[in-house]
């Protein structure tokens, strides 16, 4: 299933997309780890009638279940000050015991609350969901997407007007390391050829780049198919450099990481690189895997640091590599 993050989400709001903004903020209050703030303004959307149907008591209720989860003063002090407002409101429940709603991922749902709770069944045209009381109602899609995470997402390819006959080019990549393509398949999952360096994704037959959803799939399996791509390149490049300057390390690997393009544990002595290092040249990614191997033996950024890796590198050289790398990565593959 593709992934969200709370960045997107609340852009999706910011343009205007309340019910994909909506369902955004409710896949990631299941999925994520630290899920507080994308609860709280899940709150905030049914508070100012944002994607779905003004509602303050549900509002009051998303509120106080991202307090119960917030371990940080910091995090939570803009959703204490709304829900000591809503509660001097006192605001009554607008729904009975069974309430229909729209969602922008799973479609449908119809949220009953009577025993036994946490139940969800699927009929023809929606789903039912049963709640324990004093939940919101809405929070019947999050158990929807714990249900079934590739169904909803297959159901709605397959319920998809025909797509375009063309392919977004936007989603076209040529880096030194890595190139990628989009077809469209026959099928109803995503899937992907490989040539060398060049990675040829193929969408389902009724995806269409002009859907919020294709788009997030695309990124979140290009990301992938980047990470597979520098698995294979960076990870033998450490190797023969660790070789040349006789720096050993433990062990490696790669993360998505857009903050930075590779990080030491000096302790451990693990190095992880960023997939999108991928992006950048053979003398930019060689300096940060000599950055990162004499980190091995040193930590931090200080003048030892530095007269360390002079043993490895000519400074001028290394410092016009690494000076132009970006710090970090926008959200994009």
């Amino acid at each position: 299933m593709f992934q969200i993050s709370f960045q997107q989400a609340k852009a999706y709001l910011d343009a205007g997309e309340d019910r994909m903004a909506v369902a955004c903020f409710r896949f990631r209050a299941l999925y994520t780890w630290r899920a507080i703030q994308s609860i709280g303004w899940l709150g905030w959307c049914h508070e100012q009638g944002r994607g779905v149907p003004r509602d303050p008591y549900t509002a009051l209720l998303w509120y106080r279940y991202a307090l119960r989860m917030c371990s940080k003063k910091s995090e939570s002090a803009w959703i204490e000050q709304r829900l000591q407002r809503l509660e001097q409101e006192n605001p009554k429940p607008q729904h009975g015991s069974e309430v229909r709603f729209e969602d922008a991922l799973c479609g449908t749902i119809v949220s009953r609350y009577e025993e036994p709770s946490c139940r969800c069944s699927f009929l023809e045209d929606h789903a039912v969901c049963n709640l324990p009381p004093g939940v919101p109602y809405d929070m019947a899609a999050i158990y929807l997407h714990e249900e079934h995470k590739e169904r909803e997402f297959k159901r709605y390819h397959e319920g998809s007007p025909t797509p375009p006959d063309r392919i977004d080019e936007t989603f076209r990549r040529d880096f030194p390391h890595f190139r990628l393509r989009i077809e469209r398949g026959t099928g109803v999952r995503y899937s992907h050829r490989q040539e060398g360096d060049c990675y040829t994704m193929i969408l389902p037959a009724a995806a269409n780049c002009d859907q919020m959803i294709t788009r997030e799939a695309i990124m979140t399996y290009g990301t992938k198919l980047m990470i597979e791509a520098a698995k294979a390149y960076l990870l033998p490049r450490l190797a023969y450099w660790s070789e040349q300057t006789g720096l050993k390390y433990n062990s490696s690997g790669i993360s998505r990481a857009r903050n930075h393009f590779g990080i030491c544990y000096t302790g451990q002595k693990r190095i992880l690189f960023s997939c999108h290092l991928i992006k950048y040249s053979d003398l930019k990614i060689d300096s940060v895997i000599i950055h990162e191997l004499c980190h091995t033996k040193v930590s931090g950024h200080d003048n030892a640091f530095y007269d360390f890796l002079g043993r490895h590198t000519t400074r001028a050289q290394y410092r016009k590599e690494i000076d132009s790398i970006p710090e970090s990565v926008p959200y994009d593959l």
